[in-house]
């Protein structure tokens, strides 16, 4: 009569189950860790951008605005919504609190008292995203008189 097989030896032939899955998920995190990776550094971008302003940055204008508009790409809290305007004198321009659009929240913008006179302008925005995200920057513009 044959021995009877020991039910704590593996036979040479049977697979390793333990090797296996230990390939197996070594295998996964190879594949699938740098989508994970990319994920998680795309997740840490913010996720507010500020996508256009009126006036426009960086270009001259020739009547001088009444207010000035930022549009970004989700509505800002606006506790914590800033927006200053100065002189190439480095005086602030009074001007309202910022406001969100009401047709638009996405859109926010202050007013002046009276339209800006020529000179050169620097709009200094800070404003807080939905998710907690604080962002802020700052962009030109020039009144010129007509000619």
């Amino acid at each position: 009569m044959p021995p009877s097989p020991n039910p704590h030896t593996a036979s040479p032939s049977a697979p390793r189950s333990g090797v296996l899955a230990a390939a197996l998920a070594a295998l996964l995190l190879l594949v699938v860790a740098p989508g994970l990776w990319a994920l998680g550094s795309a997740g840490e971008l913010p996720h507010l951008e500020l996508r256009s302003t009126v006036p426009a940055a960086d270009t001259t204008v020739t009547e001088g605005p009444a207010e000035v508009r930022l549009i970004f790409s989700e509505p800002p809290q606006m506790d914590g919504t800033r927006v200053r305007v100065m002189d190439s004198a480095e005086e602030l321009i009074p001007s309202s609190d910022a406001t969100a659009d009401e047709e638009d929240p996405k859109e926010i913008f202050v007013r002046f008292e009276e339209r800006l006179p020529p000179d050169a302008y620097t709009v200094f925005w800070r404003t807080i995203a939905q998710d907690g995200h604080a962002q802020n920057g700052t962009f030109e513009f020039r009144v010129e008189a007509a000619r």
